[in-house]
Protein backbone atom coordinates (compact mmCIF):
# COMPACT_ATOMS: atom_id res chain seq x y z
CA UNK A 1 0.00 0.00 0.00
CA UNK A 2 3.08 2.13 0.53
CA UNK A 3 3.08 3.48 -3.02
CA UNK A 4 -0.49 5.15 -2.61
CA UNK A 5 2.31 7.88 -1.28
CA UNK A 6 3.86 8.32 -4.49
CA UNK A 7 1.19 8.65 -6.90
CA UNK A 8 1.07 11.64 -9.13
CA UNK A 9 -1.88 12.89 -10.80
CA UNK A 10 -2.15 15.63 -13.52
CA UNK A 11 -4.78 18.10 -13.59
CA UNK A 12 -6.64 16.88 -16.09
CA UNK A 13 -6.80 13.84 -14.50
CA UNK A 14 -8.16 15.35 -11.43
CA UNK A 15 -10.94 16.76 -13.26
CA UNK A 16 -11.55 13.51 -14.94
CA UNK A 17 -11.54 12.33 -11.52
CA UNK A 18 -14.29 15.04 -10.08
CA UNK A 19 -16.21 14.41 -13.04
CA UNK A 20 -17.05 11.49 -13.08
CA UNK A 21 -17.62 11.08 -9.03
CA UNK A 22 -19.64 14.16 -9.69
CA UNK A 23 -21.23 12.11 -12.58
CA UNK A 24 -21.73 8.54 -11.23
CA UNK A 25 -23.19 9.61 -8.36
CA UNK A 26 -26.04 11.52 -9.65
CA UNK A 27 -27.55 9.95 -12.37
CA UNK A 28 -29.98 6.76 -13.16
CA UNK A 29 -27.49 3.83 -13.31
CA UNK A 30 -29.96 1.74 -14.68
CA UNK A 31 -31.05 3.80 -17.50
CA UNK A 32 -27.25 4.32 -18.33
CA UNK A 33 -26.68 1.21 -18.83
CA UNK A 34 -29.26 0.23 -20.61
CA UNK A 35 -28.42 3.40 -23.09
CA UNK A 36 -24.57 2.57 -23.07
CA UNK A 37 -24.27 -0.98 -22.73
CA UNK A 38 -22.44 -1.62 -25.66
CA UNK A 39 -20.41 1.66 -25.30
CA UNK A 40 -19.18 0.61 -22.09
CA UNK A 41 -18.30 -3.35 -22.80
CA UNK A 42 -16.44 -1.90 -25.65
CA UNK A 43 -14.39 1.16 -24.41
CA UNK A 44 -15.79 3.62 -26.48
CA UNK A 45 -17.59 4.90 -22.96
CA UNK A 46 -14.84 5.17 -20.56
CA UNK A 47 -15.63 4.73 -16.48
CA UNK A 48 -12.55 5.52 -15.38
CA UNK A 49 -9.50 6.20 -17.49
CA UNK A 50 -7.44 6.44 -14.42
CA UNK A 51 -7.68 3.14 -12.30
CA UNK A 52 -5.72 2.79 -9.66
CA UNK A 53 -5.23 -0.24 -7.04
CA UNK A 54 -3.19 -1.79 -4.29
CA UNK A 55 -1.58 -5.11 -5.51
CA UNK A 56 -1.35 -7.36 -2.55
CA UNK A 57 -0.26 -11.20 -2.47
CA UNK A 58 -1.54 -13.33 0.68
CA UNK A 59 -2.89 -17.01 1.45
CA UNK A 60 -6.38 -17.29 2.75
CA UNK A 61 -8.31 -19.49 4.85
CA UNK A 62 -10.73 -22.12 3.58
CA UNK A 63 -13.09 -20.77 0.84
CA UNK A 64 -16.96 -21.28 1.20
CA UNK A 65 -19.45 -21.36 -1.66
CA UNK A 66 -22.69 -22.43 -2.22
CA UNK A 67 -24.25 -24.56 -5.25
CA UNK A 68 -27.67 -24.35 -5.83
CA UNK A 69 -28.40 -28.10 -7.51
CA UNK A 70 -31.13 -27.55 -9.34
CA UNK A 71 -29.29 -23.94 -11.48
CA UNK A 72 -25.92 -26.47 -11.90
CA UNK A 73 -27.69 -29.72 -12.85
CA UNK A 74 -27.53 -30.02 -17.07
CA UNK A 75 -31.53 -30.90 -16.51
CA UNK A 76 -31.78 -28.69 -14.01
CA UNK A 77 -33.10 -30.98 -11.66
CA UNK A 78 -33.26 -31.00 -7.62
CA UNK A 79 -31.03 -33.98 -7.28
CA UNK A 80 -27.56 -34.39 -5.75
CA UNK A 81 -24.44 -33.25 -7.40
CA UNK A 82 -22.14 -36.32 -8.47
CA UNK A 83 -18.71 -34.18 -9.27
CA UNK A 84 -16.42 -31.91 -8.05
CA UNK A 85 -15.75 -29.51 -11.24
CA UNK A 86 -19.58 -28.84 -10.60
CA UNK A 87 -19.12 -27.15 -7.52
CA UNK A 88 -16.23 -24.65 -9.15
CA UNK A 89 -17.42 -21.83 -10.83
CA UNK A 90 -19.80 -22.00 -13.60
CA UNK A 91 -18.89 -24.32 -16.14
CA UNK A 92 -18.58 -23.64 -20.17
CA UNK A 93 -21.78 -25.81 -20.75
CA UNK A 94 -23.95 -22.82 -18.87
CA UNK A 95 -21.71 -19.83 -19.79
CA UNK A 96 -24.54 -18.53 -22.27
CA UNK A 97 -26.53 -18.05 -18.91
CA UNK A 98 -24.76 -16.26 -17.32
CA UNK A 99 -25.56 -12.29 -16.70
CA UNK A 100 -23.87 -9.27 -15.18
CA UNK A 101 -22.20 -9.65 -11.32
CA UNK A 102 -20.35 -8.00 -9.26
CA UNK A 103 -17.14 -8.92 -10.84
CA UNK A 104 -17.54 -10.38 -13.66
CA UNK A 105 -19.44 -9.61 -17.51
CA UNK A 106 -22.61 -11.81 -19.30
CA UNK A 107 -20.91 -15.54 -20.24
CA UNK A 108 -17.86 -14.57 -18.01
CA UNK A 109 -17.38 -17.31 -15.27
CA UNK A 110 -15.91 -16.11 -12.27
CA UNK A 111 -15.20 -18.20 -8.58
CA UNK A 112 -16.93 -16.13 -6.10
CA UNK A 113 -16.12 -17.35 -2.62
CA UNK A 114 -16.60 -15.89 1.19
CA UNK A 115 -15.60 -17.05 5.00
CA UNK A 116 -18.01 -19.00 6.76
CA UNK A 117 -21.47 -21.47 5.35
CA UNK A 118 -23.69 -18.82 7.09
CA UNK A 119 -21.98 -15.31 4.53
CA UNK A 120 -22.39 -17.76 1.37
CA UNK A 121 -25.58 -18.65 1.79
CA UNK A 122 -26.56 -14.52 1.60
CA UNK A 123 -24.74 -14.24 -1.22
CA UNK A 124 -26.74 -17.09 -2.98
CA UNK A 125 -29.84 -17.85 -1.19
CA UNK A 126 -31.70 -21.32 -2.15
CA UNK A 127 -35.64 -21.47 -2.14
CA UNK A 128 -37.38 -23.73 -0.05
CA UNK A 129 -37.39 -27.23 -0.98
CA UNK A 130 -33.91 -26.07 -2.90
CA UNK A 131 -30.98 -29.02 -2.80
CA UNK A 132 -27.84 -26.85 -2.13
CA UNK A 133 -24.12 -27.65 -1.46
CA UNK A 134 -21.78 -26.10 0.41
CA UNK A 135 -18.48 -26.58 -1.02
CA UNK A 136 -15.37 -26.02 1.18
CA UNK A 137 -12.07 -25.38 -0.77
CA UNK A 138 -8.46 -25.06 0.68
CA UNK A 139 -5.36 -23.26 -0.73
CA UNK A 140 -2.86 -25.08 -2.00
CA UNK A 141 0.55 -24.91 0.18
CA UNK A 142 3.46 -22.98 -0.76
CA UNK A 143 0.98 -20.84 -3.35
CA UNK A 144 0.23 -17.36 -2.61
CA UNK A 145 -2.74 -15.16 -4.33
CA UNK A 146 -2.26 -12.22 -6.14
CA UNK A 147 -5.19 -9.39 -5.41
CA UNK A 148 -6.20 -6.28 -4.63
CA UNK A 149 -8.86 -5.15 -1.68
CA UNK A 150 -11.80 -2.72 -2.34
CA UNK A 151 -12.60 -0.91 1.01
CA UNK A 152 -12.33 2.58 0.71
CA UNK A 153 -15.00 4.48 1.80
CA UNK A 154 -17.01 6.10 4.26
CA UNK A 155 -19.78 4.08 4.24
CA UNK A 156 -17.95 0.81 4.33
CA UNK A 157 -15.95 1.44 7.60
CA UNK A 158 -18.74 3.14 9.57
CA UNK A 159 -20.42 -0.39 8.80
CA UNK A 160 -17.41 -2.85 9.63
CA UNK A 161 -14.28 -3.17 11.60
CA UNK A 162 -12.79 -5.54 9.14
CA UNK A 163 -10.54 -3.11 7.62
CA UNK A 164 -9.70 -1.04 10.36
CA UNK A 165 -6.18 -1.36 10.13
CA UNK A 166 -5.90 -1.23 6.59
CA UNK A 167 -7.90 1.66 7.02
CA UNK A 168 -5.99 3.50 9.08
CA UNK A 169 -3.13 2.91 6.93
CA UNK A 170 -4.61 4.31 3.62
CA UNK A 171 -5.77 7.02 5.55
CA UNK A 172 -2.17 8.06 6.58
CA UNK A 173 -0.90 7.12 3.23
CA UNK A 174 -3.01 9.77 1.65
CA UNK A 175 -2.65 12.11 3.80
CA UNK A 176 1.22 12.97 2.47
CA UNK A 177 -0.28 14.51 -0.53
CA UNK A 178 -1.20 17.70 -1.19
CA UNK A 179 -4.59 18.60 -0.80
CA UNK A 180 -5.48 18.98 -4.22
CA UNK A 181 -4.47 15.55 -4.81
CA UNK A 182 -5.60 13.89 -1.71
CA UNK A 183 -8.94 15.18 -2.46
CA UNK A 184 -8.89 13.46 -6.09
CA UNK A 185 -7.47 10.52 -4.81
CA UNK A 186 -9.87 9.75 -1.93
CA UNK A 187 -12.52 10.71 -4.64
CA UNK A 188 -11.10 7.85 -6.92
CA UNK A 189 -10.97 5.16 -4.55
CA UNK A 190 -14.36 5.87 -2.73
CA UNK A 191 -15.92 5.67 -6.22
CA UNK A 192 -14.21 2.40 -7.34
CA UNK A 193 -15.80 1.01 -3.90
CA UNK A 194 -19.14 2.57 -4.68
CA UNK A 195 -19.35 0.56 -7.61
CA UNK A 196 -18.30 -2.96 -5.96
CA UNK A 197 -20.42 -2.11 -2.83
CA UNK A 198 -23.85 -0.40 -3.44
CA UNK A 199 -26.53 -3.04 -3.33
CA UNK A 200 -28.17 -3.99 -6.77
CA UNK A 201 -31.86 -5.19 -7.44
CA UNK A 202 -32.57 -8.22 -9.09
CA UNK A 203 -34.86 -6.73 -11.28
CA UNK A 204 -31.96 -4.14 -12.26
CA UNK A 205 -28.68 -6.53 -12.29
CA UNK A 206 -27.63 -4.64 -15.61
CA UNK A 207 -26.20 -2.07 -13.20
CA UNK A 208 -23.48 -4.77 -11.79
CA UNK A 209 -22.06 -3.61 -15.40
CA UNK A 210 -20.09 -1.05 -13.39
CA UNK A 211 -18.11 -2.85 -11.23
CA UNK A 212 -17.58 -5.76 -13.75
CA UNK A 213 -16.04 -3.50 -16.24
CA UNK A 214 -13.95 -2.51 -13.46
CA UNK A 215 -13.24 -5.85 -12.68
CA UNK A 216 -11.97 -6.44 -15.99
CA UNK A 217 -9.82 -3.50 -16.32
CA UNK A 218 -8.28 -4.62 -12.72
CA UNK A 219 -7.55 -8.16 -14.56
CA UNK A 220 -5.95 -6.91 -17.04
CA UNK A 221 -3.47 -4.09 -15.55
CA UNK A 222 -0.25 -4.16 -16.37
CA UNK A 223 0.54 -5.64 -12.89
CA UNK A 224 3.78 -7.85 -11.72
CA UNK A 225 1.98 -10.54 -10.90
CA UNK A 226 -0.43 -10.11 -12.35
CA UNK A 227 -4.08 -9.41 -10.03
CA UNK A 228 -6.15 -12.94 -9.72
CA UNK A 229 -8.84 -11.87 -7.44
CA UNK A 230 -10.54 -8.77 -5.93
CA UNK A 231 -11.47 -8.76 -2.31
CA UNK A 232 -14.55 -6.60 -1.43
CA UNK A 233 -16.99 -6.38 1.25
CA UNK A 234 -20.28 -8.41 1.30
CA UNK A 235 -23.30 -6.41 0.18
CA UNK A 236 -26.11 -9.03 1.67
CA UNK A 237 -24.00 -8.52 5.23
CA UNK A 238 -24.17 -5.11 5.00
CA UNK A 239 -20.30 -5.58 4.84
CA UNK A 240 -19.67 -7.55 7.85
CA UNK A 241 -17.82 -9.99 5.70
CA UNK A 242 -15.69 -10.63 3.35
CA UNK A 243 -15.94 -12.01 -0.98
CA UNK A 244 -13.47 -12.94 -3.14
CA UNK A 245 -14.00 -12.71 -7.13
CA UNK A 246 -11.11 -15.43 -8.56
CA UNK A 247 -10.02 -16.25 -11.92
CA UNK A 248 -10.45 -19.82 -12.58
CA UNK A 249 -7.49 -20.01 -14.18
CA UNK A 250 -5.78 -18.54 -10.85
CA UNK A 251 -8.70 -20.92 -8.91
CA UNK A 252 -7.66 -24.22 -10.16
CA UNK A 253 -3.86 -23.29 -9.93
CA UNK A 254 -4.53 -22.55 -6.38
CA UNK A 255 -6.96 -24.63 -4.70
CA UNK A 256 -8.22 -27.51 -4.27
CA UNK A 257 -11.26 -29.92 -2.82
CA UNK A 258 -11.84 -29.96 0.88
CA UNK A 259 -15.52 -30.83 1.76
CA UNK A 260 -18.76 -30.50 0.44
CA UNK A 261 -22.07 -30.58 2.34
CA UNK A 262 -25.37 -31.03 0.40
CA UNK A 263 -28.61 -29.92 2.84
CA UNK A 264 -32.30 -28.86 1.67
CA UNK A 265 -33.76 -25.65 2.40
CA UNK A 266 -37.10 -26.33 4.51
CA UNK A 267 -38.02 -23.22 5.47
CA UNK A 268 -37.68 -19.70 3.63
CA UNK A 269 -39.17 -16.88 5.43
CA UNK A 270 -38.84 -14.31 2.59
CA UNK A 271 -36.62 -11.13 3.55
CA UNK A 272 -35.79 -12.34 6.82
CA UNK A 273 -32.48 -15.00 6.39
CA UNK A 274 -33.87 -16.88 9.24
CA UNK A 275 -33.19 -20.18 6.97
CA UNK A 276 -34.17 -23.49 7.95
CA UNK A 277 -31.99 -26.87 6.70
CA UNK A 278 -31.95 -30.14 7.21
CA UNK A 279 -28.14 -31.61 5.97
CA UNK A 280 -28.67 -34.18 3.38
CA UNK A 281 -25.37 -35.81 2.59
CA UNK A 282 -21.51 -34.83 3.13
CA UNK A 283 -18.10 -35.97 0.94
CA UNK A 284 -14.93 -35.69 2.30
CA UNK A 285 -13.00 -36.84 -0.82
CA UNK A 286 -13.36 -37.72 -4.10
CA UNK A 287 -11.93 -40.09 -6.65
CA UNK A 288 -11.25 -38.73 -10.22
CA UNK A 289 -13.58 -36.06 -9.92
CA UNK A 290 -16.43 -38.15 -8.63
CA UNK A 291 -17.61 -36.91 -4.98
CA UNK A 292 -17.88 -40.06 -2.58
CA UNK A 293 -21.06 -39.09 -0.79
CA UNK A 294 -22.30 -40.32 2.48
CA UNK A 295 -25.56 -39.72 3.35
Amino acid sequence: MSGISTITLTDAQIKEIDYADCFYRSIDLERFALIHEQDLLNNRTNLLSTLIIVPNQSRFHDLKRVSINKKVNADQSNTRLKYVHELKYPPDRVKDKLYYNRASYKRQSIFYGGFGEFQALFENPPEQGDLYTISTWHQKENTELSFTAIFQDEIVQQNTDLYKNEWLAYKELISKHKEKTRAALEKLFSLIAFFFTRPVEQAKRIEYIYSAHLANKIFNMNCDPKIEAIEYPSVPMRYAAINLAILPSAFDAKFEFSNAKEFILLNDPKGKHQWSSARTGEANGHFHGELLWVS
